[in-house]
């Protein structure tokens, strides 16, 4: 037996004696020599590592990566790895990717700690340690790696008294963002689960809330808004009418302004409200949702809303309406409240008695810093108030999404951001949009443009283009402006044509397929006559197929070769033509100070790796994702050769493609020379591998 396999037979030794074993003394290694140590770890549980996480801290062992590295082997599916923010329910936003701390976070969260929630919810009498058994995916986290006792692991956890639930606790302390709905609320408001919302008290960063009447939904978001140290963002999700009242209460403890159906105007409205309710149920209190609570709802919410307390770290999140209002003082302005605020609004909710609502503590909220809005519609009420918003100096992102819309309304929009003399946003944002056009011509922009040059582009612009904005010449609006998945009629594509030709600001520039070609061909055009210094620019699903969408791009980038550190083509490059692709590839690799780059799902040919490797080599990219290209196993381990030995990348995404785990394993040296972490595919289905 060689030295490699002994040194290996004595680590899974080693690990057997520490794995799950809660009388281990930690002694040992605190004692044990440093190579040794980290030969250990190696084989470590997640449980092992979380349990004995102070210990291995104070001998410099990085838990996190340790985490990470866990994380990596064990499981592979969305839960693994970092993924854009778009895909998360607290963020619509391209900018940036997620951490390797929130992909953990979500795997620890879906598979610590939400089973033990569905177990208490069906009021189980399960022993918490049968869970393993029950839940395969539990079981992982127990389990060292290489193990071939997975038997054993099993039956000491279900002999176990309470190891599933230290294991919650534990990961408790992980997790950065949680989903509360009514049985969530039960259960961390339960003594016996104390220990895991003082965990959570601890560490998260974003709760997303599905809002239903419920008092205790209402009491756990006071106690977090009390007791929790880094919390961000709360999501509010408002699905029905009936919960406006509650949702008046949330508000009134995150803008520290008195909820508005303490008010006058809104005693009226809160009896319409309680009129409408009550037609269209039979019990009051299945209505008002008292579940089970002994206390008057009206009263228990008067209470709650006079006893509101203000806290400017609170802050509220996910899919919002809000909007603001002119610079009129009123007795109710408070600069105590939370600085972010996201809610979303089903079509259930009637916008007579949320608009209301929102517009009473909006013009209050002076502390309101980020804002994201998820409506229907925008009534001209919540327009006008939300241009003012936008007007003001302190705000610095604003976030549309799922909205019916027409050019008018964006023209507003874009117009109020125009108007903010010289402070620009942070982000301006506009997500799965639905523009209501007055015929389907109005979406037809090939017809409208198709073969003509750019003199004659430029003047079918200028005639559709919104004359407030040409009015006040080159401005400072915003520093990030993205369009993504969003239905564009002619007009609306020519106002924001305008708005991007002016803006001074623009430096981060975001694209979805939104966008005609057209369009982008002629935004790239003003980018690069205006020479425009962008530090990040996506272009996504805009193929480009044609010599004057590839000569836009080309000199676009030639244009950024000093600015550009982001760069997406995700999407965009369907074409088998080499020399159109080297015409993108090599102003690419004169980017020096280029750090992202995104090249996934674009089916290139294996011939383009070879312009990858020398963007690498040119270049400081840290992160490259060649995801979904259909690239070859022996195509992959040439490029892994290729570019071993220059800088290492942070993250090299290789999924979708035919170099899979095993492979991984197989050139696990050369991959670590290459990159810190290489994500691949665990397996092919149907298709041949080799």
């Amino acid at each position: 037996m060689d030295i490699k396999h002994v040194v290996q037979s004595l680590q899974i030794q080693c690990c057997k004696v520490i794995s799950l074993n809660t009388n281990f003394t930690e002694s040992f290694l605190e004692e044990i020599n440093q190579p040794c140590l980290n030969l250990i770890v190696d084989y470590l549980s997640v449980y092992d590592i979380l349990r004995l996480e102070k210990v291995l801290l104070k001998r410099g062992i990085n838990v996190k990566s340790a985490l990470y590295r866990l994380q990596r082997i064990l499981f592979f599916n969305n839960e693994t790895y970092p993924i854009k923010s778009t895909t998360c329910p607290h963020l619509l936003d391209l900018f940036p990717c997620d951490g390797w701390d929130w992909g953990l976070s979500r795997l620890l969260y879906r598979r610590a700690i939400v089973q033990l929630i569905e177990e208490y919810d069906k009021g189980s009498s399960l022993p918490s340690g049968h869970l393993v058994d029950a839940y395969s995916y539990l079981l992982d986290l127990f389990t060292p790696i290489n193990t071939q006792h997975i038997g054993h692991v099993k039956k000491r956890v279900m002999d176990s008294a309470n190891m599933v639930e230290h294991l919650a606790v534990l990961a408790a302390h992980y997790v950065l963002f949680i989903t509360l709905d009514q049985k969530h609320s039960k259960f961390l408001l339960d003594r016996k689960n104390e220990a895991i919302l003082d965990a959570f008290c601890g560490s998260l960063m974003v709760i997303s809330v599905i809002l239903k009447s419920s008092p205790l939904l209402l009491t756990l978001v006071k106690i977090l808004k009390e007791r929790a140290q880094k919390l961000e963002r709360i999501s509010i999700n408002v699905i029905r009418t009936n919960d406006l009242q509650y949702f008046d209460s949330v508000l009134s403890i995150c803008s520290g302004v008195l909820g508005y159906y303490s008010t006058v105007e809104g005693q009226k409205d809160k009896k319409h409200l309680m009129s409408l309710i009550s037609s269209g149920q039979d019990e009051a209190s299945i209505i008002l949702g008292r579940e089970k609570s002994e206390t008057n709802c009206a009263e228990y919410l008067d209470q709650t809303i006079s006893d509101s307390e203000t806290n400017p770290d609170f802050d509220l999140m996910d899919d919002a309406v809000l909007f603001g209002t002119s610079g009129s003082t009123s007795k109710f302005d408070s600069n105590a409240g939370m600085t972010k605020a996201d809610f979303k609004f089903t079509n259930l909710v009637d916008k007579d008695f949320y608009v209301p609502v929102l517009d009473h503590h909006l013009r209050s909220w002076l502390s309101l810093r980020e804002l994201h809005l998820g409506v229907p519609e925008l009534p001209p009420q919540l327009l006008q108030g939300l241009c003012s918003l936008l007007q003001r100096a302190h705000l610095k992102s604003f976030t549309l999404s799922s909205t019916d819309y027409n050019y008018l309304i964006m023209e507003d929009i874009l117009t109020a951001v125009a108007s903010r003399s010289t402070y620009p946003l942070d982000k301006l944002m506009f997500v799965s949009l639905q523009e209501r056009v007055e015929n389907i011509e109005d979406l037809l922009v090939n017809d409208h443009l198709s073969g003509k040059s750019s003199t004659e582009i430029d003047t079918f612009i200028k005639l559709q283009e919104s004359q407030k904005i040409a009015a006040l010449g080159e401005f400072l609006g915003t520093k990030l402006l993205e369009v993504y998945l969003c239905t564009l009629g002619v007009k609306t594509e020519c106002v924001l044509a305008g708005f991007v030709s002016r803006d001074a600001a623009l430096t981060n520039l975001c694209f979805s397929n939104s966008v005609s070609r057209l369009f982008v061909q002629n935004h790239l055009r003003y980018l690069t006559i205006k020479n425009r210094q962008m530090t990040t620019l996506i272009l996504e699903d805009w193929q480009v197929l044609t010599p004057a969408s590839c000569s836009a791009l080309s000199s676009c980038l030639s244009t950024l070769k000093m600015s550009l550190q982001s760069l997406s083509l995700k999407g965009c490059l369907h074409t088998a033509n080499i020399d159109r692709l080297a015409e993108i590839f090599i102003p690419v690799s004169m980017c020096k100070n280029l750090i992202a780059l995104d090249l996934s799902e674009n089916n290139l040919g294996e011939a383009t790796l070879s312009f990858v490797s020398q963007i690498i080599r040119d270049t400081h990219v840290k992160d490259i994702s060649l995801r979904k290209n259909s690239f070859s196993c022996s195509a992959i381990v040439h490029f892994l050769k290729e570019i071993s030995g220059t800088h290492i990348l942070e993250t090299l995404d290789l999924r979708g493609n035919r170099f899979l785990d095993c492979h991984r394993q197989q050139y696990s040296e050369l991959a670590h020379s290459v990159a810190k972490f290489i994500l691949v595919d665990n397996a092919l289905n149907n298709i041949d591998a080799r």
